[in-house]
């Protein structure tokens, strides 16, 4: 026999398709032996591959091992292959400095999913119900969660469904007893020492009574809209992350601060949750009071500032970027010097850049030829240079005459007036002559070294950016790399 909200739930939020591959997640007590039988008889009509999957977390002696011994006698009784696996929960709480609870979340979850890859399953379910729902949400805004957390539990995440989300405590007690089913009763459900025990036994008895018998059902009329809601935002804040996203790679994301700071605080927010997850591929540990300090740092117009979140994320604030990366960010790697092949193609090792150069007399170039330099292109007058050319990062007292400028400035003060943050300064590659800065590379070249209509042989170097150097430098000016045709 089915009941009806189950089959709701799953038809609902398509939890359940023909010919799925389900590991049953089973501890031996009532809500999760419930879920064994209900998927047992949905076996055949759906042509399902069952799974039932056990961990003991040996927190209770012998009534532990008889959980495990009531789950192997189950699965065997129905036919249904089974793993079971002990993990001394006590032991890892104080090896990861976990609570209890905590622990066992994250060894159940790990062992759940790794009988499912081991399976080859497509699905894990869980006997979540509607009362753990509303407590759920309960814990959460005592908490301080936003909306996102007030949503509650979600019928399916990734592989993790939840077809009795929908279902009372009471409809599977009915559904139990009318089909005779056994189940076990964990009695360390009754110790209110755990805060959702001391809900659920002492706040949730009174909230129903004194205050409103229909809270369970209006907890879950919420939790219904805000899963809407949020399925609106997530997409809304992936289609509006172009505007403020100027580079990504696995190891950091990069926003436009400028344009960031001009979004609705609701949008702030969520792109700032959005980029973290993209990077880190969750958002635990990450709060409120986090985003917020991200927030006031998007507001900061100068100088460079880093914060650091849980999980070895860091949020560095510099000038018109926001950088989130997943650790601490060094300085570049300098105090080498490396000579260019003119013409060639130079490989610069540790700068990570490779720079290829070429030489052209005037004559030879296309008629829409221009000399204009962009960060990664550049063209000089060769007649002017003095080989060998060399790369290389700063030196103290380093001086140049940038383009448009009529006497020469401090390379510290120019990477200053640039917005270069401070941790890139030293790692800046330069393009030197006969001891003089001809190009500080993705920025500016120097006025005694430009193309002018006296000009007889053109220079033209083109960098490619194999290590992310420039794109750490440059991150609130990303440039397509130019065509490389003379």
């Amino acid at each position: 026999m089915l009941f009806s909200s189950a089959v709701k739930t799953i038809e609902k939020y398509q939890l359940i398709k023909q010919d799925d591959s389900i590991v049953i997640a089973i501890s031996g007590g009532a809500d999760s032996v419930a879920l064994f039988h209900f998927l047992a008889e949905l076996k055949s009509c759906l042509n399902l591959r069952l799974h039932a999957a056990h961990l003991n977390h040996k927190l209770r002696g012998k009534e532990s091992d008889n959980d495990a011994e009531f789950v192997r006698q189950l699965a065997q009784q129905h036919q249904i292959p089974y793993t079971l696996h002990a993990e001394n929960i006590a032991v890892k709480s104080k090896q990861n400095k976990l609570s209890l609870q905590a622990a066992a979340r994250k060894y159940r979850y790990r062992f759940l999913r790794l009988v499912a890859q081991t399976q080859k399953a497509n699905k894990i379910a869980l006997a979540h119900n509607a009362e753990d729902q509303a407590e759920t949400m309960i814990l959460r805004l005592l908490r301080g969660s936003g909306p996102e957390g007030l949503r509650g539990i979600q019928p399916q995440n990734g592989l993790l469904i939840r077809p009795f989300l929908e279902t009372t405590r009471r409809e599977i007690e009915e559904y139990l007893n009318k089909q005779h089913y056994v189940y076990r009763t964990d009695s360390s459900n009754q110790e209110t020492k755990y805060l959702r025990n001391k809900l659920r036994h002492e706040l949730m008895p009174v909230l129903l009574k004194d205050y409103n018998p229909r809270l369970q059902t209006n907890l879950k009329q919420l939790a219904d809209i805000l899963y809407e809601e949020d399925l609106f935002w997530r997409v809304y804040t992936n289609n509006q992350l172009v505007m403020v996203l100027l580079y990504q790679d696995s190891e950091h994301v990069i926003l436009d601060s400028r344009v960031l700071r001009t979004l609705p605080a609701a949008l702030q927010r969520r792109l700032c949750r959005l980029a973290i997850e993209r990077l880190a591929g969750h958002l635990q540990a990450v709060s409120f009071i986090h985003i917020r300090q991200i927030l006031d740092l998007v507001q900061k117009d100068a100088g460079e500032k880093i914060i650091h979140l849980p999980r070895n994320i860091y949020v560095i604030k510099q000038y018109e970027t926001l950088e989130i990366r997943q650790s601490r960010p060094q300085s570049a790697p300098g105090g080498n010097e490396y000579a260019l092949s003119v013409p060639g193609i130079s490989e610069l090792g540790d700068l990570g850049l490779k720079i290829e150069a070429q030489i052209a007399a005037v004559g030879e170039l296309a008629p829409n030829f221009t000399h204009k330099t962009t960060p990664k292109l550049c063209y000089l007058d060769y007649d002017q240079i003095k080989e060998p050319l060399l790369i290389r990062t700063r030196c103290l007292g380093d001086r140049f005459q940038p383009l448009g400028m009529d006497q020469d400035k401090k390379l510290k003060n120019f990477l200053i007036d640039s917005k270069v943050p401070q941790s890139q300064r030293d790692g800046m590659p330069l393009l030197v002559s006969g001891g003089e800065i001809v190009w500080v590379i993705g920025f500016r070249i120097s006025e005694k070294y430009k193309v002018t209509a006296d000009s007889k042989r053109i220079l033209c170097l083109k960098v490619t950016d194999t290590g992310n150097r420039l794109y750490d430098v440059l991150s609130h000016r990303i440039y397509p790399v130019p065509n490389f045709q003379i």
